[in-house]
């Protein structure tokens, strides 16, 4: 995403595609942060009048690296947008957000899927409910282990895993946790 380029096998991978499941990590995300945070970022000088700008940098190219800086919601926003212009033939495009290791997610009470998205990625849920023609999107919350792995006995002592995994549609009501896949295959 970062270099704008896409390989071959992923742009073949796309052809057929009718649905997308992007999998987020609650844990993993990269919030957004400053220019001035960076190292080596400084602001030469603040102009005396108030109605002029900063100068930054003395024409210095600002240190970003997209791979490090960039946060999650601008990655997922720009694979959307490249993925939605590879697929513009078949609009609109089901895509299914699925937040992992659900039982990560804390409150109380614990917001449901669709609330932690608009909470945590604002601005990825604005992109997929302003793009309606182009995106057909759910969200999911699913917890393939039933808990944390670090919780490994504990984990075991509630029984086999199919007795402790589970998943929540957007509004927090239980599912299957093959119904974020039965959804992209099928639809609504």
């Amino acid at each position: 995403v970062e270099d704008r380029t896409w390989s071959p096998s992923l742009l073949e991978a796309c052809a057929d595609l009718t649905a997308i499941l992007l999998f987020v990590h609650p844990e993993h995300l990269r919030q957004p942060q400053p220019l001035s945070a960076l190292p080596g970022f400084e602001i030469d000088a603040v102009a005396e009048d108030e109605t002029e700008a900063e100068t930054i940098g003395a024409g210095e190219e600002i240190p970003f690296d997209p791979r490090a800086h960039a946060g999650t919601a601008a990655q997922l926003i720009d694979a959307f947008e490249s993925v939605f212009e590879v697929m513009s033939e078949r609009w609109p495009i089901r895509v299914g957000i699925v937040i992992s290791a659900w039982d990560t997610v804390d409150g109380s009470p614990r917001p449901t899927p669709y609330e932690w998205l608009r909470l945590r990625l604002p601005s990825v849920l604005s992109t997929l409910e302003s793009n309606a023609a182009i995106a057909d999107f759910a969200v999911f919350g699913v917890s393939a282990q039933g808990g944390p792995l670090a919780a490994r006995e504990q984990l075991l002592a509630m029984g086999e895993i199919y007795d402790r995994v589970f998943a929540e549609d957007g509004a927090g009501r239980p599912i299957s946790l093959a119904e974020p896949v039965r959804w992209a295959v099928w639809g609504s």
